[in-house]
């Protein structure tokens, strides 16, 4: 028997849907579950391996997930056991569920792919957070959509962002499906929640730009320095931007739209925003 053989044959199996360990999971898809527990779903190698980076970095506040629940049916490549062994050198309890309780109690998708942790939500503090320099930061005030939050923070990590702030967030960072759309890149780009009044203090006493992005009449994107360390501000789905933003912005920015729509998805927008400065 190899040594990832004898791994998995001496993982406890879970196989009642009356578990404690799968109830807390399934009640974990609720916010105010996790909120209490302070904990949060991780499905999917992908996103557990990015989990995993994110660990290694150190500075992000993130620690091992204290349960990971595998289906080896339902595995897709070949890296899986690895990943397992990993956390579990690391002090993650793992254990063994069958096929039809991960499919369908466990998992988010149609196509599990037979991983799911129970990690602690990390504990931040953004005045703690001292970078030797910055270049651009994103400040996404009162999204509501955690799909749209994720698909932010892939295309923050994709561009270079530097770091991601939930202004006086309204939807949770640590909802499964955020966490999903965002491919992990959630546990490799810092990310900090606060009031708009703090948040813009730490930004100002650190010499930032704050770029304000509205549809209309705003400067257009290549006339921003986008050289100083900036802060683009990108507003809600359904009311842009607070005025508190909008106030105390250094300048608007806006994308031209040429058609009846007045407007792009936030996360559209924000994908324009955080490549525009690398096309030049």
């Amino acid at each position: 028997m190899t040594d990832s053989e004898t791994f998995l044959s001496d993982r406890p199996w879970l196989t009642s849907a009356h578990n404690p360990k799968l109830k807390s999971a399934v009640r974990l898809k609720n916010r105010r579950y996790r909120k209490k527990t302070e904990s949060f779903l991780v499905e999917g190698f992908r996103e557990l391996s990015r989990y995993l980076e994110g660990l290694k970095k150190g500075h992000l506040g993130f620690l091992p997930p204290v349960t990971l629940l595998f289906c080896k049916e339902l595995f897709l490549g070949g890296n899986e056991i690895d990943l397992l062994q990993a956390f579990a050198a690391l002090g993650t309890e793992v254990f063994h569920v069958p096929a039809h309780l991960f499919s369908s109690l466990l998992s988010h998708r149609d196509r599990p792919d037979g991983l799911l942790a129970i990690a602690p939500i990390p504990k931040r503090d953004l005045f703690s957070w001292n970078p030797d320099y910055i270049s651009r930061i994103a400040v996404l005030d009162q999204i509501e959509k955690p799909g749209n939050l994720g698909a932010i923070l892939r295309s923050a990590d994709a561009a270079g962002i530097q770091a991601i702030f939930l202004s006086d967030p309204v939807t949770d960072a640590w909802n499964p499906n955020a966490v999903r759309a965002s491919i992990g890149t959630l546990f490799t780009l810092p990310l900090f929640q606060g009031l708009s009044s703090n948040l813009r203090i730490w930004l100002k006493s650190r010499g930032v730009q704050l770029i304000a992005t509205k549809p209309g009449n705003g400067r257009k994107v290549g006339e921003i320095n986008w050289s100083k360390p900036t802060g683009l501000l990108l507003g809600s789905e359904q009311f842009g931007l607070s005025s508190f933003w909008l106030q105390h912005a250094d300048q608007i920015v806006s994308l031209p739209t040429l058609g009846s729509a007045d407007s792009l998805n936030v996360s559209t927008a924000a994908a324009i925003f955080f490549f525009a400065p690398l096309i030049g």
